[in-house]
């Protein structure tokens, strides 16, 4: 999860408005996407980096970029132990 990266600056938790129905489905859809099993090490990487650098104000405000980059780290870091699912650890 982004919470085990450096940095103060909290994420916000969803780029769609989940005060809507309409939006906890596009939500929805988006934590469920599939290919975020196929992220590579590098990937992972390189997401970490763009989120960490959004935490610590290196970056001004959420591109498309780093929300990708969140959904891969939301859908491959395991929120207690910090460590990587999966399909991540074996590339």
């Amino acid at each position: 999860m982004t919470s085990s990266l450096p940095g103060n600056r909290d994420l916000p938790v969803s780029q769609f408005d989940l005060s809507t129905y309409w939006g906890r489905v596009q939500h929805s859809a988006n934590i469920s996407d599939p290919r975020t099993l196929l992220t590579s090490s590098a990937g992972l990487e390189n997401a970490k980096k763009l989120v960490t650098a959004y935490k610590t104000g290196k970056m001004p405000e959420m591109t498309p970029e780093l929300w990708n980059a969140k959904k891969i780290i939301d859908s491959t870091i395991h929120p207690g132990t910090a460590i990587g699912a999966f399909g991540a650890i074996t590339r």
